[in-house]
């Protein structure tokens, strides 16, 4: 993994306000544990450690929705 690219700190505390807690925050970036936990069993199943079938059903039990805009982008 190459970790020399440019890193930067957003001000999470404007996002924060406009949301109204940090549990929304980490929903809207994609970063609470659902997303964590989804992001660890598709690199297992990237590996061929799990099937992706695991991944799917993940996607379903925490209501992940597949089709969100990229909230960098927005």
């Amino acid at each position: 993994m190459d970790l020399t690219g440019r890193v930067t700190n957003a001000s999470a505390i404007k996002y924060q306000i406009s949301l109204g807690t940090w549990e929304a925050l980490r929903a809207f970036f994609g970063v609470d544990r659902h997303f964590i936990a989804l992001a660890a069993l598709k690199a297992l199943a990237d590996d061929g450690a799990i099937s992706r079938s695991r991944v799917s059903e993940a996607i379903g039990r925490y209501g992940i929705d597949v089709d969100k805009s990229n909230p960098v982008t927005l």
